[in-house]
């Protein structure tokens, strides 16, 4: 079996940032395309964050004795990045079979595919920023400078989620349902997360819910620095350091077994 080195990897992940054009202009108009037609076109990202917020802060904030105004901030930065992670994860594993065409026909580098893919849900997730920010206002929530903790999270959790798509674009090439079941794990997953509800809200004997969930972590760096004012503990990035690198020995070794056939997997 043909196996590429991991300096052709390597390799070919720094030809795909000289083609930063062709993936940027490639995941906007993904997204465009998305709501081509639609008469509120991209606003709908934006209408089903405030509509599943709202709903969720409202009932669930009763439930758990939670004040709305603290509580729908948690649930809307929750919701977001939730979304950001299904979207890498379940249809990140697409991003070759969506671009069979191009594949077959152009030499782009393989990582072309993969950014393009990443770029488009990142736009995604970046317009969501201003409607957080016009809700902290509307509930008089104010901003403090520990909120900056969230961009190094940010960073991390960009990192971790282009690695998933690495590897699940490429493991989606000899298996073809692995999105369909990435997309029903993730569904149990929403529920043992604390997204609807505090980590407080569950029993010490059961902590393991979220100590051993690493989408967990992956939404505390983000999450607590923006609602709780605060970063999170250091322990928090050496967890996700840990996973990162298993992610991206992961991500090359696929890479390397897979890349040679990506035109004949298809």
């Amino acid at each position: 079996m043909l196996k590429d080195s991991t300096a052709d990897v390597l390799k070919d992940f720094k030809d795909s940032l000289g083609h930063w054009r062709i993936w940027y202009f490639w995941g906007k108009q993904d997204i465009k395309g998305r709501y081509r037609r639609s008469f509120f076109g991209g606003s709908w990202v934006i209408i089903h964050l405030l509509v599943w917020s709202a709903s969720a802060a409202i009932i669930y904030g009763k439930f758990f004795n939670q004040n709305v105004v603290d509580f729908m901030p948690y649930v809307m930065v929750g919701f977001s990045l939730w979304g950001f992670f299904n979207n890498t994860l379940a249809e990140g594993g697409n991003a070759f079979l969506a671009a069979e065409g191009y594949i077959k026909q152009i030499p782009f580098p393989s990582n072309v595919y993969l950014l393009r893919n990443f770029t488009g849900n990142v736009i995604n997730f970046l317009a969501l920023i201003p409607v957080m920010v016009v809700t902290y206002i509307a509930l008089d929530r104010g901003f403090s400078i520990n909120m900056l903790w969230a961009i190094p999270g940010l960073l991390v959790i960009f990192l971790i989620s282009f690695l998933h798509i690495v590897i699940v674009a490429h493991l989606t090439l000899i298996i073809k349902d692995l999105p369909h079941a990435i997309g029903s794990l993730m569904q149990p997953l929403f529920f043992i997360t604390p997204l609807i509800y505090v980590k407080e809200a569950i029993p010490a004997a059961h902590s393991w819910v979220y100590e051993y969930n690493i989408l967990f972590y992956m939404l505390e760096v983000v999450r607590r620095p923006l609602v709780s004012y605060e970063a999170v503990p250091f322990h928090y990035y050496v967890i996700l350091g840990g996973y990162t690198l298993l992610l991206l020995a992961g991500a090359i070794y696929v890479s390397r077994c897979l890349r040679p056939q990506i035109s004949y997997k298809l």
